[in-house]
């Protein structure tokens, strides 16, 4: 029988396909497998238990600082115009660093100079013809009274002259009254503020008892001295009980200087209104005698229908009221003027001493932040001058880390370039309100100050200096210590997988200190025990 070419095809595929089958398995059982090698993610680390010391540290970067430090800036806007000093330079306290733009603002200071001048003038010039115009009419007067007295009947005495001779006393009287009551109520003003000054001397060393006192109370140390040098570290300078009563008597005295104080200055106020209404009084009193001499006066002259007499009355009154218009005119249209010229050149001088950098201490130019043709604005910081002979570190530290120190506390600074090297240090300033040196809350200043005791001839130099600080809270010798990675917990449970022989168990343990490297174990195993890690 013939079979078709498709299904000769098909025979010979299905020989082939168990012909390839039978060879597999012979290969399969045949083949000598490879041996793998362990996988080393696979292999578990052990830790032995170990013995030695543990500490509880805070590790911080700092930098050097000065101690003494100003940064400056200008009080107004406006473009650096020239700047005198470089980073580096020796300075002293008042000179000229830098100033901006100043041909407007100088303008205007010499024209308010030049009108403030002019005002000045104008007003002496005034008072001096005031003077004169007041001697002109005084002599005025006088002449009119002798032009009248002689033709008064009798001439120089009988009635009239007596009577004329009391109005001149009386007023006489009149101008005592007014200048003596005035120099009284003056010195009752002036008592015032002598009081008032001595007052604010006694709130000034009352709130110093105040917080002494408190100071005491709180810490129990001493607050002018709180420390205090011993074995070459510093411990807190406790008083004992005299040292306490010598604050709680200052503040007793202060607090009873201060009551002195205030009645001291209600009685300076009640002074003063006695002394106002004393002067009315008198001046009401004298002026009352002075026009009822005037009165008898006229009374007197006024009986005679004499023509001469008539008018040489008529010329006194004239001069008279004349000197009394010269004398109140007190000039105070010039007055407005020299003060209105004297707060422009206030404002015109002020403006140009924002516009300068003035230093407020000696020391060295440490930072700049302008140049000259830029534009800065009012108040932004553009100097800082520090002192670099008196130098510290500096750092800043997180607010739990703060909580933990303390001022004086004992640290080891080692600069980044000498890690072998340790320098002694202690805190000398923690910010508010975590010390009592780091000024008030919201200072913009928030480091951390250390203060070396001894450099041992490292060169310490402000901004340049960086050096590891090592505070130590809490140090344990002889402490049985793992590493970290073998320590495990789960929920509230700690504990460590001991490795006894070939059997493995978990075992609690109570830990301690606990740094980077190691975990101090207080109880649950054993020196050289072996764990495995995680």
């Amino acid at each position: 029988m013939k079979l078709s070419p498709f299904v000769l095809f098909l025979r010979l595929s299905c020989i082939a396909l168990i012909l390839s089958a039978c060879s597999s398995g012979q290969s399969a059982i045949q083949a000598t497998p490879t041996p793998l090698p362990e996988d080393p993610g696979l292999t578990e680390l052990t830790y032995t238990v170990d013995q030695g010391v543990i500490e509880r540290v805070i590790e911080e970067t700092a930098r050097v600082v000065p101690v003494q430090s100003s940064t400056l800036s200008f009080g107004r806007e406006g473009v650096v115009s020239k700047i005198h000093v470089a980073i580096g330079d020796t300075v002293t306290s008042g000179q000229l660093l830098a100033e901006l733009k100043q041909d407007e603002v100088n303008e205007e200071l010499r024209k308010a100079s030049d009108d403030l001048d002019a005002a000045n003038v104008a007003y002496t010039n005034a008072a001096k013809l005031n003077g004169k115009l007041i001697e002109s009419k005084r002599k005025a007067v006088t002449n009119a009274r002798e032009a009248l007295n002689l033709l008064l009947p009798g001439g120089d005495n009988d009635v009239i002259q007596a009577a004329q001779k009391k109005l001149d006393e009386k007023q006489r009287d009149v101008r005592t009254t007014d200048e003596d009551t005035a120099t009284a109520t003056d010195d009752a003003v002036y008592a015032i503020t002598t009081t008032t000054n001595a007052l604010i001397d006694t709130q000034f060393s009352y709130s110093k008892a105040y917080w002494n006192l408190d100071w005491v109370n709180r810490y129990g140390t001493d607050p002018e001295n709180p420390y205090i040098f011993v074995n070459g570290k510093y411990i807190p300078n406790v008083l004992n009980a005299e040292g306490r009563y010598n604050y709680e008597k200052a503040f007793l005295s202060a607090t009873d200087a201060l009551r002195s104080a205030e009645k001291a200055v209600q009685a300076a106020q009640r002074a003063v209104q006695r002394a106002k209404e004393d002067r009315q009084i008198k001046i009401d009193d004298a002026t009352t005698a002075f026009e009822k001499a005037r009165r008898e006066r006229d009374k007197l002259l006024a009986g005679s229908d004499n023509t001469d007499l008539r008018d040489a009355r008529t010329t006194l009154e004239i001069a008279e009221a004349e000197l009394a218009s010269a004398m109140a005119d007190t000039l105070s249209s010039e007055k407005k003027t020299v003060d209105a010229a004297k707060r422009a050149f206030d404002k015109a001088q002020k403006a140009v001493a924002d516009g300068q950098l003035i230093a407020t201490q000696a020391g060295t130019i440490a930072s700049m932040a302008i140049f000259e043709g830029n534009s800065v604005s009012a108040f932004a910081p553009s100097i800082e001058v520090a002192d670099p002979s008196n130098v510290e570190f500096s750092a800043s530290l997180s607010a739990d880390n703060m909580k933990l120190l303390s001022e004086g506390q004992d640290v080891e600074v080692r600069p980044v370039t000498r890690p072998d090297l340790v320098l002694p240090a202690v805190i000398r300033r923690l910010p508010a309100p975590y010390g009592q040196n780091g000024g008030v809350l919201g200072d913009p200043d928030q480091t951390t100050r250390f203060t070396v005791i001894d450099n041992k001839n490292f060169a310490l130099v402000a901004g340049d200096t960086v050096a590891k600080v090592t505070i130590i809270l809490e140090r344990h010798e002889n402490a049985l210590w793992l590493p970290p990675e073998a320590i495990r917990t789960f929920g509230e449970r700690t504990f460590v997988i001991l490795r006894d022989a070939d059997q493995e168990r978990r075992v609690t343990v109570v830990t301690g200190i606990k740094s980077d490297q190691k975990v101090e174990i207080l109880k649950g195993l054993r020196l050289g025990d072996v764990v495995v890690g995680q």
